[in-house]
């Protein structure tokens, strides 16, 4: 018996080194997995933190993108009949190249019956060839469908160049029709699969929202396909909107795969990286883009997700510990070996054992936060040197000491009770917490002193078990207090925020003013008590409504304006933010008013329109009057000068046989003159009158202008000859037939070659015309005295003259020729400009009328 115990005591003393090398190594595999874990979770909470974070920022990105097109329906919310020029003016407002780098395009999609797409087609050449741009798109064939989606405006990024799809027949691809027909039947906004967009060719996708006809119900699917006018679309290159919504930044950390039907649409990574770069599977995400779902896939380049110096950690933990087990069981196999030396190298292993302890100390020490080891009891068995300065004790007086007696935890004011504890919890439950700076934790130390914490603890696991855990902290104090400092700032910006919204509605409540706020989307948003007034309309009536849907104005000549001019999209584009209108109230009656509308931006980002309501009802009606007795006055007063005018005219011939000396004949040519001029004059008050009423009687038609001026020039020469004047004409083409009514064309003629005779002295006047872009532009160049710089402003305005008041008076007039001639040049499409004027050299005057296009 006792020779068995001695055998076994001996073959225990033998097999001590390597049991002792099995034990340190076990230790140090289960603290390197503790650590290991640790690391991973916290690592792989951060980079799942990032990716929400990025997938937050992509749907924010999209939503506006989205958002995008529904401004644009606003376009043609107000009427379908949007011109190509308001639709350009509409984007280049909105600045797509800054605001939107995603957008490949904005277009507009026409809906045309089958029996009306050749006449359709047709237009659109003739329209696209007048404003110079491509046709090559449009088909010379109509396929043979029900209905087509011709694509009819196109505005895109500026350096794509001009447009090149115009007239593309968007329901022969399966794809693109497909998207359309949803969007027809929900009249929501909805996304197409990948498609190739042309000219440059690029992989992309389009989102569509229908439009419907004005005042149309639009309840039912059936009522939306009867309703539809076309579509707004918003093309997207997958490569430039992947870029704006998955920054460079967030590419260089993780890689993104956007897959959209089963095929992959974005990779951050280019193909030959690939091969160079193993990728590893972190989050898969769905994201809906306007009802079509795109599958995300982030990948990290490697498969630890660890970053920074704390990846080393593990490597550390479990290299030092392997160095401690095959020191240790280098000492204890020599100490067995030895014998006779067992007691000194029992010595010797244990000063080994607190220098590599100190060793395992310094590493764990040397971490920035506190480390706390803690076993089933509860009590801590290692306390590194950080967690030893926050809780201001010397290590020898917490190690064995029961956690949860040594410091108490708090919630707020409320102490945590035992059973509650964090490291309760993961010894009971084997899995890691996290207390966040949000959770309001709170140690208090045994000299009372209290400070916010942040917290990972982590089970520490042996075969499966729970042998401890690992508690790694710190002091949140500046950031707590940090957080306060933001939140009270907050409060604060607020209250003052509050304040200055008090201020600002006291003033638009109580301003005589009227006052209109729409949204983005062109609906009221505000209406004050102002304007309740005026029309009877009551803010409830008109909020969430369409402001140009719902007042009536018309022009001072009493025409009803279209909603069009009122929308939104006008005052966007408009140059002139002023209108002078009439507005209809809610029961009868109207008023007039001066519109001031601006579009209002934060940050760049269009947000709605502000419209300032000032009732002039009194003033307009009183010019309405002053107009009126304007034009009474001048027709009562050109009945008796036709008379005069007539008889004098009728004497002078030699009516009656009169014997008139000559004497007599001076008296009555200087009569006929004075009536002449007077004629002149209530002719120019008339004509100015039918300009303000909107009745002024024009016919556009054929006009040989090569004829036509040298009539007037014909005319005019016997005046100029008195003066001892040259007039001459140059009309180099045979024909140059412009769109124009005769009689107003002529009046232009004979104001601008009169008014060059009546201010030149000497030299001559000299007519020609040359061809420009889309028409002719004809010059009336004198050398006369010439206009000083400082009086160009006033040459077009109404009883305005350029000349002194001497020169004026001798050479008599209203000052509204130029007035009347610019008017007349508007209404028959044209412009009417000086070029260029100097004193003593000389004015140029230049107008421009449209060539009357070759039919044959």
């Amino acid at each position: 018996m006792v020779k068995n115990t001695t055998n076994f005591i001996s073959q225990f003393k033998s097999s001590l080194d390597v049991i002792v090398l099995i034990l340190l190594l076990g230790i140090t595999f289960g603290f390197w997995k503790t650590v290991d874990s640790l690391v991973e979770r916290q690592n792989r909470t951060e980079m799942l933190g990032e990716v929400s974070r990025i997938e937050q920022a992509a749907k924010s990105n999209m939503d506006r993108y989205v958002g995008a097109l529904y401004s644009v329906k606003g376009l043609f919310s107000a009427s379908v009949d949007v011109e190509r020029s308001e639709f350009d003016d509409y984007f280049t407002a909105l600045d797509i190249s800054s605001q939107y780098p995603g957008i490949y395009s904005f277009g507009y999609t026409s809906r045309v019956a089958h029996k009306d797409a050749s006449h359709f087609l047709e237009n659109l050449k003739q329209e696209l060839n007048k404003e110079g741009l491509p046709i090559t798109s449009i088909p010379e064939h109509v396929a043979d469908v029900p209905e087509h989606y011709f694509l009819n405006y196109i505005v895109r990024q500026p350096e794509l160049g001009t447009p090149v799809s115009y007239g593309l027949d968007q329901s022969l691809d399966e794809t693109r029709r497909v998207a359309m027909e949803h969007a027809r039947d929900t009249g929501e906004a909805v996304a197409s699969g990948p498609v190739i967009l042309a000219g440059p060719e690029m992989s992309g996708f389009l989102v569509t929202l229908a439009i419907y006809k004005n005042g149309a119900s639009a309840n039912t699917q059936q009522e939306r396909r009867q309703a539809l006018v076309g579509f707004v679309n918003s093309a997207y290159g997958y490569q430039e909107l992947m870029s704006d919504l998955f920054s460079e930044a967030i590419a260089k950390k993780i890689e993104v795969h956007v897959n959209d039907g089963g095929k992959i649409v974005f990779d951050t990574l280019k193909e030959e990286e690939h091969e160079e770069h193993d990728v590893f599977s972190l989050a898969k995400r769905t994201l809906d883009i306007a009802g079509r779902q795109w599958e995300v896939e982030f990948f990290t380049p490697t498969p630890t997700l660890r970053t920074g110096a704390v990846e080393y950690l593990p490597a550390i933990v479990l290299i030092s510990g392997c160095l401690l087990s095959f020191a240790l069981f280098g000492l204890t196999r020599t100490i067995v070996r030895g014998g006779m030396r067992a007691d000194a190298l029992v010595q010797e292993v244990t000063a080994q054992l607190k220098e590599d302890k100190n060793t395992l100390s310094l590493i764990v020490g040397s971490m920035g936060e506190g480390v706390l080891m803690i076993d089933r009891d509860h009590k801590i068995d290692l306390i590194n040197a950080k967690a030893v300065s926050l809780f201001g004790v010397d290590e020898k007086e917490v190690i064995g000491h029961k956690w949860t007696e040594f410091v108490k935890a708090y919630v707020g004011g409320r102490e945590i009770p035992e059973s509650e504890r964090t490291s309760i919890k993961v010894l009971n439950m084997g899995v890691s917490l996290i207390t966040p700076l949000d959770a309001d934790h709170y140690y208090v130390l045994p000299n009372g002193r209290k400070f916010p914490v942040t917290s990972v603890t982590t089970p520490m696991l042996v075969d499966g078990k729970v042998v401890g855990v690992v508690k790694v902290f710190r002091d949140a104090t500046v950031e707590k207090e940090a957080k306060i400092i933001i939140e009270e700032t907050i409060k604060s910006r607020t209250k003052e925020l509050k304040e200055e919204q008090g201020k600002s509605l006291s003033i638009l409540e109580n301003t005589d003013e009227g006052v209109i706020l729409t949204n983005s989307r062109g609906l009221v948003s505000y209406v004050n008590p102002s304007f309740s007034n005026m029309t009877g309309y009551s803010e409830a009536e008109l909020s969430g409504r369409d402001f140009s849907e719902v007042i009536k104005a018309y022009d001072v000549k009493g025409k009803l304006i279209s909603p069009a001019q009122l929308s939104d999209a006008a005052a966007v584009t408009a140059k002139k933010k002023e209108t002078k209108v009439w507005i209809a109230k809610k029961r009868e009656g109207n008023f007039g008013v001066i519109i001031n509308a601006a579009p209002v931006y934060v940050d760049k980002e269009f947000i709605g329109v502000v419209r300032i309501i000032h009732d002039i009802t009194e003033d307009m009606r009183l010019q309405q009057q002053k107009d009126d007795f304007f034009s009474i006055a001048s027709h009562e007063l050109r009945t008796p000068l036709t008379v005069i005018s007539g008889n004098l005219d009728t004497i002078l011939a030699g009516y009656g046989k009169s014997n008139l000396t000559s004497a007599d004949t001076s008296l009555l040519k200087d009569s006929m003159t004075a009536a002449d001029r007077l004629m002149k004059m209530v002719t120019d008050f008339l004509n100015v009158s039918r300009l303000d009423q909107g009745r002024l009687k024009y016919d556009l038609m054929p006009v040989d202008a090569c004829k036509l001026g040298k009539e007037v020039i014909n005319e005019l020469k016997a005046l100029a000859k008195e003066k001892g004047l040259d007039l001459s004409y140059v009309c180099d083409s045979r024909d140059v037939i412009v769109s124009a009514d005769p009689g107003l064309l002529k009046e232009v003629f004979i104001n601008l070659i009169g008014n060059s005779i009546k201010f030149t002295e000497k030299g001559g006047i000299k007519v020609w015309h040359e061809l420009v872009p889309h028409g002719i532009k004809f010059y009336v160049e004198d050398t006369g005295m010439g206009i000083p710089i400082s009086k160009h402003t006033l040459l077009f305005r109404r009883f305005q003259q350029a000349m002194d008041r001497t020169i004026e008076r001798e050479a008599g007039g209203t000052g509204l020729g130029l007035y009347i001639s610019r008017e007349f040049m508007r209404v028959m499409g044209g412009k009417l400009d000086l070029e260029k004027s100097s004193i003593g050299k000389g004015s140029t005057f230049a107008f421009t009328l449209p060539l009357l296009e070759d039919k044959g």
